[in-house]
């Protein structure tokens, strides 16, 4: 129990205060702690008082947002926030009040994973909210992880430390005394916007953290990723599609002209939800349906063909609630030149990994890509039309950033749809990595035509002619991954697979191109892992190449190579990884087999119009 003299040194607030919370997270971790042992704990961690500026300015800038529906006028997350239903890896559902009680236990540990346009980050924001305006015994620390890419050697538990500390004197260890009393909530938004040269490093940040400060809560937003499979402390909560009833709620709370939602609405009622069910479950895409329904009440099926409408939208409308009011534009551009210099822009950005700018960096960009179009326009008036007319940039502070990344997905594709062949090619050979997001995907939709010719042919007549079940072929599993290791430590038992084949990028783009022919769920590796530790025996491999392929594997640790091709066939074939790299052959050979069944009849037809 905590004595009076020092009690009195902890601020206690009833209301949602940010003193108020860090006194509530330091009782909570005190009431544990006796005799003088408790007064030092106090002393440290009151310190940690000086987080307070932040964390109130923090919980003012989660607490609005914008929305398409109305980007001139910030609204409040809890008054729109719709309910958001999640599934764990047995398929239990978990609703948003469920998730911010886990994030208050001591040593969650959770991933939430959904794509584009669900909602990710609103979740958390929701999370850092309610944990802000009714104390659980956690402090909340909401990081934008896209922040670290400005970073040249990120430390993320630094970064933490002084982006909460700004100006007040809080000691490093203070947050360590915090960090060990488990007094945090780390609520990680954006996995999936860390540049890939430091993804990796802020994951192995991430890791280490958990193992170290294990009773401090860890929530993680990303798109779906497989290397979530071996972040084996973390429960996996995917972010489900809403139901026809969540999405008139989501259109309902929209501050948006009211006609056009009651019409809207009606639409989805009386059938649009069934028919275009793909886009409504989405919110972000729901959003942009409205305002595509509002200038034309016809709605296209694909996903570019989406995009490209709500941009016409985006680009022609002017406010959504004062019809008075006309943003107009600066540059003398249309729509087709705009297009033309905002997807340079994209594709530049995309390559370099680049999602937020200050203000110098996006002058040039944007520079670049006006000349890229040899177009004579003021750069600053293109950048107004981005920010203030079409909506596409927004701009926090001294940092502009994209409206939504999918936006950049999308007009990166239509600049790669009718570039040269060879850049294309390039660009998906040296960027197909990034399999988390949508550019080939929508690449393919726009332009199948150019690309199974060419591309699509060419590299699946290779894989075909050196890949097989026959003899002297390489077998499907081995031409999507070079081995599989299995470790050993102390505390570690898993399987891995070690290094991609030289096919990989090749099946992982044709995934992406094709996601309907391919099984969509990814390896199970620990149940793998399972059936593996009950063979008989495994090669021994210490080759110390391969060991530094593994970083985070320990000094005791052991690589096992397995035989794939002998005593796990077994093994492989119960966890589905063996018919899973079976059935990606198959469905390679069928897809090069209708190309040329195609290609073959759009022969005949061209004959029949120019040689009759």
């Amino acid at each position: 129990m905590v004595n009076e003299v020092d009690s009195k040194t902890i601020v206690v607030a009833t209301a949602p205060t940010a003193s108020g919370l860090v006194a509530s997270a330091i009782m909570g971790v005190v009431k544990g702690i006796k005799g003088p042992a408790q007064s030092a704990v106090i002393n440290t961690l009151g310190a940690l008082q000086g987080y307070s500026k932040y964390l109130e300015e923090t919980y003012e800038r989660v607490a609005t947002f914008k929305t398409f529906a109305n980007p001139a006028e910030p609204v409040k997350v809890l008054d729109h926030f719709v309910a958001t239903t999640l599934e764990n890896s047995s398929g239990k559902k978990i609703d948003q009040d469920t998730l911010v009680t886990m994030s208050a236990a001591s040593k969650t540990k959770i991933v939430i994973s959904a794509s584009a346009g669900f909602g990710k980050s609103m979740l958390m924001r929701y999370i850092a909210l309610c944990l802000f305006e009714k104390p659980q015994g956690r402090i909340p620390l909401f990081i934008e992880l896209r922040h670290l890419n400005r970073l040249s050697n990120p430390d993320l538990l630094e970064y933490i430390h002084l982006t909460y500390r700004q100006n007040s004197k809080v000691q490093r260890s203070a947050f360590d005394q915090g960090l060990s009393s488990g007094i945090f909530c780390f609520i990680f938004d954006g996995f999936d916007e860390l540049n890939h040269e430091v993804r990796q490093i802020i994951e192995d940040q991430i890791l280490s953290s958990t193992r170290l400060y294990p009773k401090n809560s860890y929530i993680v937003s990303s798109r779906p990723d497989e290397r979530f499979g071996s972040w084996r402390a973390f429960k996996t909560l995917k972010v489900l599609p809403m139901g026809k009833a969540k999405v008139i709620q989501l259109i309902n709370k929209l501050n948006h002209d009211k006609g056009t939602k009651r019409r809207f609405i009606q639409k989805i009622k009386s059938g649009l939800y069934e028919t275009h069910e793909s886009f409504l479950s989405t919110p972000l895409l729901a959003i942009l349906m409205l305002l595509t329904y509002q200038e034309n009440a016809n709605i296209p099926d694909k996903i570019h063909l989406f995009y490209n409408k709500a941009f016409e939208t985006l680009f022609h409308k002017h406010d959504a609630l004062k019809e008075q009011y006309d943003r107009k534009r600066k540059s003398s551009l249309q729509i087709d030149d705009f297009s033309k210099v905002f997807s340079a822009f994209c594709l530049k950005t995309y390559v370099l990994e680049k999602t937020e700018f200050n203000r110098k960096e996006l002058h040039a960009l944007v520079k670049e890509a006006i000349d890229y179009c040899q177009f004579s326009v003021s750069t600053d008036d293109v950048l107004f039309d981005m920010r203030e007319a079409v909506c596409l940039i927004q701009q926090e502070g001294p940092s502009y950033f994209f409206v939504h990344r999918s936006f950049q997905e999308y007009f990166t594709a239509l600049f790669l749809s009718s570039c040269p062949e060879d850049i294309r090619d390039h660009f998906i050979e040296s960027l197909s990595a990034r399999h988390w997001d949508n550019v080939l995907s929508m690449l393919y939709e726009m332009a199948s035509a150019q690309l199974e010719p060419s591309w699509i042919t060419k590299n699946c007549d290779d894989y075909l002619a050196k890949v097989g079940l026959s003899d002297g072929k390489i077998h499907p599993v081995f031409a999507k991954y070079r081995n599989l290791v299995f470790i050993i430590t102390e505390s570690i038992r898993e399987i891995y697979s070690l290094g991609n084949s030289d096919f990989q990028t090749f099946i992982s783009v044709m995934r992406r191109f094709y996601p309907k022919h391919f099984p969509s769920k990814f390896v199970d590796f620990p149940k793998l892992t399972r059936d593996i530790m009950r063979l008989p025996r495994f090669e021994i491999a210490l080759s110390k190449a391969e060991l530094e392929l593994i970083p985070f594997l320990e000094e005791n640790g052991r690589l096992v190579n397995i035989d794939v091709l002998d005593d796990c066939f077994e093994a492989l074939r119960e966890s589905g990884f063996l018919e899973r790299a079976i059935s990606e052959y198959e469905t390679i050979k069928m897809i090069r087999s209708n190309i040329t069944i195609a290609e073959i009849e759009k022969k005949k037809f061209l004959d029949k119009v120019f040689f009759r």
